[in-house]
């Protein structure tokens, strides 16, 4: 966001020492990375862990966060809440946090879509269709646009 680039606390500068080493992460640490730098900025009004290490941040818009570890940290967003459908590539998104470098996705050391090194819109049409939780990076190549072969509108 920009306020947290004029706090000096730009995501894609994220130092590694924040989360320290991936294949440490637990619950606790991303729990402790969502306090420093996400509710700095973000207007919430609740936040909870939840089942499997999930770490749940709700909006005041309604929308929520869910996060997680994995080789990265893993952002899940609900467009609508709690309303349905409440699946993948519909109402909830998923991108990453990866301050590693990962040779899997297009981009690391940032926040990112779920976009491939060698996807180009095609294979990330089928990577969408075939894991609707990876349609961020289709949408991303769309420029944030649902277009007509779009597999999974509302």
């Amino acid at each position: 966001s920009i306020r947290a680039k004029a706090d000096g606390n730009d995501w894609e500068f994220w130092a590694e020492s924040a989360i320290g080493d991936v294949s440490d992460l637990t619950s606790d640490t991303v729990e402790n990375f969502a306090k420093e730098f996400l509710f700095p900025y973000l207007n919430y009004t609740e936040s909870k862990s939840g089942d499997g290490g999930n770490y749940y941040i709700y909006l005041t818009d309604g929308s929520y966060f869910i996060l997680n570890k994995g080789y990265c940290i893993d952002f899940a967003i609900d467009i609508n809440g709690e309303k349905k459908p409440n699946e993948g590539g519909k109402d909830t998104f998923d991108f990453l946090y990866c301050p590693y470098s990962n040779s899997q996705y297009i981009a690391s050391g940032k926040f990112i879509p779920y976009l491939y090194k060698n996807d180009n819109r095609e294979s990330a049409l089928e990577h969408c269709k075939a894991n609707p939780y990876t349609c961020s990076g289709l949408l991303s190549l769309d420029g944030w646009e649902f277009k007509d072969d779009y597999p999974f509108k509302l």
